[in-house]
């Protein structure tokens, strides 16, 4: 072998190893969404000192019909929802299948000065829940919750999934 030949060969054999090591693994997590549909089941319920809220949704679509009932039991108030709404969120649960509960403090000061109340769900990372792969960090589902009143009467409420991908 000659010693252009020798060089080629070299040349190749780290280019292809250069190659492997940036290859990235297909995303099989993500495609469709978590949740369907996402709507109220009735207004505010409970009373003026703890009322809730009832999210209720169809199956998801695509990898997201693939998803346990115990991914949604891991649902959390996403990060970065500002602290001052944070703290109007007493508590958030499954508490049926297909329905989560979002358990407020008193929101009658908040509701004096306020027409709408926007906060952000936090689901996990597929894969700890189906069998998938995706390049990168973990990623996370946020549910953006948008509720409209009038005086203490939701009037409407509007839902947006989002995922946020972990880096790369």
């Amino acid at each position: 072998m000659s010693n252009l030949e020798r060089r080629s060969f070299v040349q190749l054999a780290l280019g292809a190893i250069a190659s492997s090591c940036t290859q990235r693994t297909a995303d099989t997590c993500n495609g469709g969404l978590n949740m369907s549909s996402p709507m109220l089941a009735a207004g505010l319920e409970g009373n003026a000192e703890s009322p809730a809220i009832r999210i209720v949704w169809s199956q998801g679509t695509g990898r997201g019909a693939d998803l346990p009932h115990s991914y949604f039991a891991s649902v959390r108030v996403a990060f970065g929802v500002p602290v001052l709404i944070a703290a109007l969120i007493d508590a958030v649960a499954l508490t049926a299948d297909r329905e989560i509960t979002v358990r407020f403090k008193n929101l009658d000061e908040f509701l004096a000065e306020n027409a709408s109340l926007q906060f952000m769900l936090g689901f996990a990372d597929r894969q700890a829940f189906i069998d998938c792969d995706h390049p990168g960090g973990t990623d996370s589902y946020q549910l953006r919750v948008t509720l409209q009143f009038d005086g203490n009467t939701v009037t409407g409420a509007q839902f947006e999934e989002t995922l946020d991908a972990g880096a790369i």
